[in-house]
C-alpha cells in the first residue's frame, strides 16, 4: 500500500514539478536577456574566478580550503557565519523596513488605531484578523509607539521566529541526513530566506515559513513518542499556523493521509493514530472557537460577518488572467449585500469562466498558472502594490542596493543577486524530480503536502510565487532527499 500511495501521488507530483522547473529555467533566460552592463561585468568577474580555479585544478584549491578550515576550526567558521547572517538581517531590517500600500499597511494602521483606506476591510478579509490582533497586542506591549517603530519590532520578531525555526530544523535533520545533504539544505534555506529581505515584511509570509517548520517538527516528535502534552502543543501550533495562513492546514491533511497509509501497511493499531488526531482536533477546535468568540466581541474593529468573502470568490479570481488578485471581482462581491446571493453569483461566474475556456484550455491555463506560481526565486518580491517604501533614506547600505530601487521602493532584486538565487531555485526544483522514487514516510508527507499546496494555489487566487513561502521548508527538505539520491550513501 505504501508503494501504491507513492505511485499515486507521483502521478500529480512529477508533472507539477517538471512544469515548475521549465518555468524557472525560462524565467532565468528572461533575466539574462535584460541584463545591464554592470551586472554583466560582475558575472564576467565571477566566471573568470571559476575558470581560474578550474585551470589551477580544483583539487589543489580544495586542499588549501581544507587546511584553512582545519586551522580555524569548522565550528568556529560556522559560528562566524551565523554571526554574519544575524548582523546582515539586522542591517536589512533597519535599512529596508517601510510602509506597504497593500494588505500589510492596512493591517498595521488598524493595529495602531489609525484610519486605513479600505472601509470594512476586515469584514471582507477575515483571514487577516489574527495577524492584526497579534500586531495590536505587540503594539500595546511595547507602549503604543508609532507604526514605524512597530514595523521594525515586528520584523525583528520575524527574524527571531525564522532563525529559531531554521536552527531547530537543522538540529533535527542532522540526526538523519548526511553532512553534504545537510549543507545543501542549509545553503538553500540561507539563499532563499535567511539572507533575503522577506523578514522585513510584517506580514503572514515569514511567519508561516517559521510555523510550518514548527508544525513539521511537532508532528515528527509526536510520531516518535506520543504524549498528551505533545498532542496539545502540536494542535496549538497547527491552529496558530492556520490563523496565519488558513491554507497551511493542508500539512495536517497530508499527515492524516500518509499516517493512515503507513499505519495500515505496518499493521499497527489504528486506535493510536486516532487518539493523536482526536487531541489535535480538539485543541484546534477550542482555539478556533475561542478566537471566533473574541472576533465577534473585540473592541479593536467592528466585524460584519455578512460581508465575509467566500471561498468561491477566491476561486473566481483563480480562474481568470494569471489567476491573481482581480479588483472587478472584489467590487462585484461588495455590491451584493446578501451572502447567499453573493455565493450563488460567484458560482455562476466560475462556471461561466470555466465553460468559456472548456476543459482543454483550462488545462493549458493551469499549466501557465503553475509556472506563474513557481517561476521566480525572489517570490515576486516587490510585485504587490507599493510593496515597501523604506523609512530609511540612506543610499549607502548594501541591502538597499540589492533589494530596493533608488527611490527606496521595493520592486525587484538586483540583477546579479537575482540570477544567483534563480540558479539555486532551478537546482532545488531539479532535485525535487530525483525524489520521485522515494516512498518512505517523510518523502510521502512532503509530496502530499506539496501537491496539496500546488493544487490549492491552482484553484484559488495566487499567480505569485510569494505564496510558496508558506511551504518552502517542505520543498527544500524534499529537494534534499532528491539531492541525497544523487550522492553515494555516507555514514552520518
Amino acid at each position: 500500500m505504501r508503494k501504491f500511495s507513492n505511485r499515486f501521488i507521483n502521478v500529480f507530483y512529477l508533472p507539477l514539478v517538471v512544469i515548475s522547473l521549465f518555468g524557472a529555467v525560462s524565467f532565468l533566460l528572461d533575466q539574462l536577456y535584460v541584463l545591464q552592463a554592470k551586472s554583466i561585468l560582475i558575472i564576467d568577474i565571477f566566471l573568470i574566478i571559476i575558470g581560474t580555479c578550474y585551470l589551477i585544478k580544483w583539487g589543489k584549491i580544495r586542499v588549501a580550503i581544507d587546511l584553512i578550515v582545519k586551522r580555524l576550526g569548522s565550528k568556529n567558521i560556522k559560528r562566524g557565519l551565523v554571526v554574519l547572517i544575524l548582523i546582515w538581517q539586522l542591517v536589512m531590517i533597519l535599512s529596508i523596513s517601510g510602509f506597504s500600500t497593500w494588505d500589510p499597511g492596512i493591517i498595521i494602521l488598524q493595529a495602531t488605531g489609525q484610519k486605513q483606506w479600505v472601509p470594512d476591510y476586515f469584514s471582507y478579509n477575515q483571514n487577516t484578523l489574527p495577524l492584526m490582533f497579534f500586531e495590536h497586542l505587540v503594539w500595546r506591549l511595547i507602549g503604543s509607539p508609532s507604526y514605524k517603530v512597530l514595523t521594525i519590532v515586528l520584523n525583528i520578531i520575524n527574524m527571531i521566529l525564522v532563525d529559531t525555526s531554521v536552527y531547530l530544523l537543522l538540529k533535527h535533520e542532522k540526526q538523519r541526513l548526511n553532512k553534504k545533504t545537510l549543507n545543501y539544505i542549509s545553503i538553500c534555506i540561507c539563499l532563499l530566506m535567511l539572507v533575503t529581505p522577506w523578514i522585513c515584511l510584517p506580514y503572514s509570509d515569514p511567519l508561516s515559513f517559521a510555523f510550518t517548520i514548527f508544525v513539521y517538527l511537532g508532528l515528527k516528535s509526536l510520531n516518535e513518542r506520543y504524549s498528551l502534552l505533545k498532542a496539545i502543543i502540536v494542535g496549538t501550533l497547527i491552529a496558530v499556523n492556520y490563523f496565519i495562513k488558513p491554507s497551511t492546514v493542508i500539512i495536517l491533511i497530508a499527515y492524516i493521509i500518509v499516517s493512515f497509509v503507513f499505519t495500515i501497511s505496518s499493521k499497527k493499531l489504528i486506535i493510536n493514530l486516532l487518539k493523536k488526531l482526536t487531541i489535535i482536533f480538539a485543541t484546534m477546535f477550542v482555539l478556533i472557537s475561542g478566537f471566533n468568540l473574541y472576533k465577534s466581541h473585540n473592541s479593536i474593529v467592528k466585524i460584519d460577518n455578512s460581508k465575509a468573502l467566500n471561498l468561491v470568490h477566491f476561486a473566481d479570481m483563480g480562474i481568470q488572467g494569471t489567476g491573481g488578485y482581480y479588483l472587478p471581482d472584489v467590487d462585484h462581491d461588495i455590491k451584493i449585500k446578501n451572502p447567499k446571493e453573493r455565493l450563488k453569483s460567484d458560482k455562476e461566474i466560475w462556471l461561466k469562466r470555466f465553460n468559456k475556456m472548456g476543459p482543454f484550455k483550462y488545462q493549458a491555463f493551469l499549466v501557465r498558472k503553475q509556472v506563474a506560481n513557481t517561476e521566480d526565486s525572489s517570490f515576486h518580491w516587490g510585485k504587490e502594490g507599493e510593496f515597501i517604501n523604506s523609512f530609511s533614506r540612506s543610499q549607502y547600505s548594501l541591502p538597499r542596493k540589492l533589494f530596493l530601487d533608488n527611490d527606496g521602493i521595493a520592486r525587484k532584486y538586483q540583477e546579479t543577486f537575482a540570477i544567483v538565487i534563480q540558479l539555486c531555485w532551478i537546482i532545488l526544483l531539479a532535485n525535487l524530480v530525483f525524489a520521485f522514487q522515494n516512498s518512505d514516510y517523510d518523502s510521502q508527507l512532503f509530496k502530499y503536502s506539496i501537491v496539496g499546496f500546488f493544487t490549492f494555489l491552482l484553484i484559488f487566487e495566487s499567480g505569485r510565487s510569494r505564496y510558496l513561502i508558506q511551504f518552502l521548508p517542505l520543498i527544500i527538505l524534499l529537494s534534499g532527499i532528491g539531492y541525497e539520491n544523487l550522492k553515494p550513501k555516507e555514514k552520518v
